[in-house]
């Protein structure tokens, strides 16, 4: 019986302070291929603080943009045009506060856009009624990291819940004359991709350590079984 015991007691030391392997969820959205200028947004999962500790917060999109655009000349026209594409995302959550934009807005996408891709550009000299057409095609991507930006750290709340993450996107098409006027023409689809990527410490699982009493039990319960073992034997 004495052997049992300290079986026991080895048993559940080496299992007291057991932590499991550092764990990852990741929660991920797509929008499009869509016309541009287009906006769109989805509900995504807190991190729930109840499951461990969080260590590290990525976000990172996965994006596509084709624009087919032309040019026109009006008058004998001589100069270069080039097109880009422009994408936003946007979060009213305080976590993301500064880092993208609060809701979607336009004239910031068009101004300041959380990233931008260069798709194509060209020179021509066009006679009146005559045009150049060009495109672009271009995939991109874009993260943001808690190494960098700790208050992403933030995206977390005991028991879980949710925040708003969205996207925008645009096809901008610019024209530089030397001489002459031109009309412009594009047509834009894109794609947005997102994703949010928690890693985590899960909360350890620790066995309890009997306390005096309850080996004082055990030990009275052994005792007790001996005595009764002897008693059977001079029987």
């Amino acid at each position: 019986m004495k052997t049992h015991v300290l079986t026991s007691v080895l048993v559940t030391l080496c299992c007291v302070g057991n932590v499991a392997a550092q764990q990852s969820v990741t929660y991920s959205q797509s929008h499009g291929p869509l016309p541009t200028p287009f906006d769109a947004s989805a509900t995504l999962p807190l991190f729930d603080a109840n499951l461990g500790t969080l260590t590290s917060v990525t976000i990172t999109t996965d994006d596509w943009i084709e624009t087919a655009a032309t040019v026109t000349a009006v008058t004998p026209a001589n100069g270069s045009a080039s097109i880009s594409g422009h994408f936003q995302l946007f979060s009213p959550h305080p976590a993301l506060s500064g880092l993208v934009s609060p809701s979607y807005d336009l004239p910031t996408l068009f101004s300041d856009p959380t990233y931008s891709v260069f798709l194509a550009d060209t020179s021509f000299e066009l006679a009146p009624g005559e045009d150049a057409a060009f495109n672009g095609e271009e995939t991109t991507s874009f993260s943001l990291d808690s190494s960098t930006h700790t208050q992403l750290l933030g995206l977390q709340q005991a028991g879980g819940g949710s925040f708003s993450l969205g996207c925008a996107a645009i096809g901008v098409i610019t024209t530089n004359l030397i001489s002459g006027n031109v009309n412009s023409a594009q047509t834009t689809e894109a794609r947005c991709s997102y994703s949010v990527t928690y890693h985590y410490e899960p909360t350890a699982q620790v066995t309890a350590i009997p306390t005096l009493s309850q080996w004082t039990v055990v030990a009275l319960g052994g005792l007790i079984a001996l005595l009764g073992a002897g008693r059977r034997r001079q029987a």
